[in-house]
């Protein structure tokens, strides 16, 4: 019996279709909406999975002299997914691409100049499917590759846990590591592909790992975010000027920002006024950085001990538009007055956020 014509068949590819489609929804979805770099690596990955499962349906449905070719496109787009991948990891990391990042980068290539010669990869078809036998240099290769690809989207997440700056009971925090289980899951089954039902479900195995990691975001942004900025300070302020919240980060205590924070809009005023008709982002200012972060309402400015990251900016774009959904009536409504009772509650709330990205 023909396995492809099956119902089972069937259900498992509208299933990982349906998978692949939720993921890349809401990798979309927390790309917009932060505008980080790494979310947008994790939205490009998922999406060169997607297209590269569709290809690798596609090869039951064609002649027998195409397969080889889509077998070929679909192997040549997972491998950049998966260098993706990596890539957020590090990113979430380091603040940035780290010079290993082109080493693992200059693997992939070797990989896929590999995959591409058809006298690397021998395809075979019989009626339990479709599958494939590899050179030994393209499976080496390919292990490597997987080892690092299960260090490196594990590391994050481990250094925050073994800090105590996640838990296991955390929600977001549960389904990244169910999304890890199953993405490790996927790299082990790779030697078992030969039998049949681990062949047609591996896949399904990864578009699930896809889809919990796509919710994980969608829960907290923040869950692998370790920042290398210093943070001396944290203000926010209302569109005129005048603080809401100020905490002073090396005391732990709140300030009184007032003076500062008018000080620092005048400043930033005449700097736009220079450089024309854009909202600068930050300033240099009596030996620190401060850094500003625009929400509909209120500003979050950080003034800071060294350069700004981009894991920093995702933390205060998360906070921000944490704490205007919170406000906005009050924030719309506000006649000026300064430390409403209200906002003091959010000093706990900043240090906890500051305290669970901050990795000594």
């Amino acid at each position: 019996m023909n396995f492809m014509n099956t119902p089972i068949f069937l259900t498992i590819v509208t299933l990982n279709i349906l998978l692949y489609l939720a993921a890349i929804t809401m990798s979309l979805m927390v790309y917009k909406k932060y505008r980080y770099l790494g979310h947008l690596w994790l939205l490009i990955s998922f999406f060169l999975f997607f297209i590269a499962y569709l290809f690798r349906v596609s090869v039951n449905m064609v002649s027998e002299d195409l397969i080889s070719n889509l077998w070929t496109i679909s192997n040549l787009l997972l491998m950049p997914g998966i260098l993706g991948l990596i890539f957020v990891s590090l990113l979430s990391q380091y603040d940035r691409l780290p010079l290993r990042a082109h080493f693992i980068t200059a693997l992939v290539g070797i990989i896929m100049g590999l995959l591409a010669s058809s006298s690397n990869v021998k395809i075979i078809v019989d009626d339990t499917g479709i599958n494939a036998i590899y050179a030994p240099a393209v499976g080496g290769f390919s292990a490597v590759l997987l080892l690092l690809f299960i260090v490196f989207i594990l590391r994050p997440l481990v250094i925050k846990i073994r800090s105590k700056r996640l838990s296991f009971k955390q929600l977001h925090i549960m389904l990244l590591v169910i999304a890890y289980l199953l993405m490790v899951s996927w790299v082990a089954m790779t030697s078992f592909t030969s039998n049949t039902i681990i062949r047609q479900i591996r896949p399904l195995i990864f578009s699930a790992g896809t889809f919990f990691w796509s919710l994980s975001l969608v829960t907290n942004p923040l869950s692998l975010a370790i920042t290398t900025s210093r943070t001396q300070m944290v203000i926010v302020s209302n569109k005129v000027g005048i603080p809401l919240v100020s905490l002073d980060v090396i005391s732990g205590e709140e300030a009184d920002t007032t003076l500062l924070v008018g000080l620092l809009n005048a400043v930033k005023s005449s700097m736009e006024g220079v450089v024309g008709d854009v909202a600068l982002k930050s300033i240099i200012f009596r030996d620190s950085v401060l850094f500003f972060i625009q929400g509909t309402y209120a500003i979050l400015i950080f003034v800071l001990s060294g350069n700004v990251s981009s894991n920093l900016e995702l933390v205060g774009r998360y906070y921000l538009q944490e704490f205007e959904e919170k406000y906005e009536k009050h924030l719309r409504d506000q006649k000026g007055a300064v430390y409403p009772d209200k906002y003091k509650q959010e000093i706990p709330e900043i240090k906890k956020i500051l305290q669970d990205v901050h990795i000594s």
